[in-house]
């Protein structure tokens, strides 16, 4: 039964589960089609399957004798990924990446939905978190903050707080929106930049 309900959400949230080891929902974002906002599909399933076991738990913990617990890592990051002619998966999928969120479904206990830096920077306007202690990883040359989220911002929290580091762009933007209304012509802005880095949220502070 929680085979099914994995795959019906991952798959509602737009990812896959590319395998079931064991007890562990091994999940991929991003493959084979990529989206810009992968991190927060990646979290809010992850939520809702948790929300999902400890339903499942409530109601069969009488018959088994105790009850049923989930803990998440996800991490961000390229991969290298090949179709898998094996029972291995739909992927075979290597990289740093992937070795990363294993470790941090390590340091994540009962409950807590554990992310990377790199996931952070790409959820934090959406939803709430609390940084850990850094915790040395095998692999890694320095200690690695995990976030442990909290749960989804309201959809009007973010815009409430103050945008920092972003004046000359949006001076930018707004001298081409007032050269539009002057001219009565329209332009076509291209905001490009890394993921993660704000293009949406400097769009919506230029429509506000």
């Amino acid at each position: 039964r929680i085979k099914g309900v994995a795959s019906s959400i991952v798959g509602r949230h737009g990812g896959i589960v590319n395998q079931f080891v064991g007890d562990e929902v091994y999940s991929v974002f991003g493959v084979p089609q990529a989206r810009r906002d992968d991190p927060q599909r990646a979290v809010r399933a992850a939520l809702e399957l948790h929300r999902a076991v400890d339903e499942i738990s409530a109601q069969i913990a009488s018959k088994i004798g105790q009850t049923l617990g989930m803990h998440s890592g996800i991490n961000t990051g390229p991969v290298l990924a090949r179709e898998s002619e094996s029972h291995a998966g739909r992927y075979v999928l290597t990289g740093d990446t992937v070795n990363t969120a294993a470790r941090l479904l390590k340091v994540a206990e009962t409950g807590e939905v554990v992310v990377s830096p790199e996931t952070w920077r790409q959820v934090s306007e959406t939803f709430t978190a609390r940084a850990g202690e850094p915790v040395a990883l095998k692999g890694k040359e320095a200690p690695l903050v995990p976030y442990r989220i909290l749960g989804e911002r309201d959809s009007t929290e973010a815009g409430t707080r103050p945008l920092i580091g972003r004046g000359e762009e949006m001076q930018q933007l707004a001298a081409l929106a007032r050269s539009c209304v002057e001219r009565g012509r329209g332009r076509v802005i291209v905001l490009r930049g890394d993921p993660g880095i704000g293009k949406t949220r400097l769009a919506a502070e230029l429509l506000a």
